[in-house]
């Protein structure tokens, strides 16, 4: 904490390895900040093994979202 409101959560995306268009995997909004949808699971479990995935965050405070965070890149691998 900055001296501004405190974080309640984070919403976390990721794209779809495709098209680019973004997906909340978590969080999402100030009633719900930290729980995952089973229909995210289901998403999050179907990624394509060798795929480079686009993920970002923000924090949630009482007031609202912040700015999303840099892209970071994930590839996805299959289980060892």
């Amino acid at each position: 904490m900055n001296g501004g409101s405190g974080i309640l959560g984070y919403e976390v995306q990721i794209d779809d390895g495709r098209t680019g268009k973004f997906r909340t995997v978590l969080g999402s909004t100030l009633s719900t900040p930290d729980l995952m949808s089973l229909e995210t699971q289901v998403f999050v479990n179907k990624l394509s093994k060798g795929v480079i995935y686009k993920v970002r965050y923000r924090a949630i405070n009482s007031i609202g979202a912040g700015a999303w965070s840099e892209l970071a890149y994930m590839r996805a691998a299959q289980v060892p």
